[in-house]
């Protein structure tokens, strides 16, 4: 019986690595972005909250780099972070989208420069739909518990 259960505890634990192991991969944003475009409204906030801070690869060219901040009323902080957007891509006739790529520090930034191409692998933020596009936004470097809050405002 004792030896019974350990099979079972044994199973169990394998199931559960194996299960929280295909999390990890990094989401490639054009299959991302396809199933997301033909997803119903609730598909979508499934999506949202299932790949929300997951590690998603992300390229374009640059369009501009710009100062971004958030202030958060509650606490009363201010944030400063970087903002690089990427042209527009087609994803169907109808729809398009642009990532929002989001640094914490000028240094990454500063060599970066109006249509160069840029691959970055990002926690997903979230996705701003506007009809006709989506913005994908993306957190490059350590995403901290603070930048988690203020992404939320």
């Amino acid at each position: 019986m004792r030896r019974m259960m350990k099979m079972v505890f044994a199973a169990g634990l394998f199931t559960a690595v194996a299960v929280s192991a295909c999390y990890c991969e990094t989401v490639m944003i054009d299959k991302f972005i396809k199933e997301y475009d033909q997803a119903t409204g609730l598909q979508r906030a499934q999506m949202d909250s299932d790949y929300k801070y997951k590690v998603i690869s992300v390229s374009g060219t640059i369009e501009n780099v710009e100062s971004w901040e958030i202030f958060d009323e509650k606490d009363q902080i201010k944030v400063q972070y970087y903002r690089v957007n990427t042209q527009a891509q087609a994803i169907s006739q109808m729809n398009s989208y642009a990532v929002s790529i989001f640094y914490k520090d000028m240094a990454s930034v500063e060599k970066l420069d109006r249509g160069q191409a840029i691959t970055v692998d990002g926690a997903l933020l979230k996705i701003v739909v506007t009809p006709g596009s989506f913005a994908v936004w993306v957190y490059a470097g350590d995403l901290t518990d603070q930048d988690k809050i203020m992404f939320e405002q």
